[in-house]
């Protein structure tokens, strides 16, 4: 299933994974894996615009993940991607609100664990912060996803590419002309 998703071919990889969901469904010891396979198909419903879809299997993988061993730093580091990737498909939906409460159990659980990936979730809070017309905090954790990823990485780090092109929209969309070309540039 992965192996096709990586192609492109999602309908062969959700074959994969429907016939993956079937061998490990009922199955205690495969509780994991089997939020691991929603997680998968809900990620080709989210690139494939399916948002419903997406959703559904993301809070599916959701419920399965608080109820397995929260001292699991893997289950841990699965749980807040899943909240990451679910605050996402609400971002498209544009239900700011509801994002903003999963982006924050994300970084919850990434700052407590110290895991990777906290500059992306500052990233997508200022995105739903822009969506709530909140310019103040929108521009607050755009600055903080650009200090975590140089901090963490540098400032060559090729995803503070992209936070930069979403802040300097930012700052075009605020009028503010000048500051929005240095972010691109």
């Amino acid at each position: 299933g992965v192996v096709n998703q990586m192609l492109g071919k999602y309908e062969k990889a959700l074959e994969y994974y429907n016939i993956a969901e079937r061998l490990v469904s009922g199955k205690e010891i495969y509780l994991n894996n089997l939020a691991d396979i929603y997680t998968n198909k809900a990620n080709i419903y989210f690139l494939r615009k399916s948002f419903d879809q997406a959703l559904r299997y993301y809070e599916k993988s959701i419920r399965l993940f608080r109820n397995l061993d929260r001292d699991d730093k893997s289950i841990l580091s699965s749980l807040a991607s899943t909240y990451m990737n679910t605050g996402l498909v609400l971002l498209a939906n544009k239900d700011f609100n509801q994002a903003l409460d999963y982006f924050n159990r994300s970084l919850q659980i990434k700052d407590k664990n110290a895991f990777a990936g906290s500059e992306l979730v500052y990233q997508n809070i200022a995105k739903a912060y822009m969506g709530l017309k909140e310019p103040y905090r929108a521009e607050s954790y755009f600055k903080r996803s650009i200090e975590r990823s140089v901090s963490r990485f540098n400032e060559n780090y090729f995803r503070l590419a992209e936070v930069y092109i979403d802040y300097g929209l930012f700052l075009e969309s605020q009028g503010r002309f000048d500051e929005a070309l240095d972010a691109h540039n």
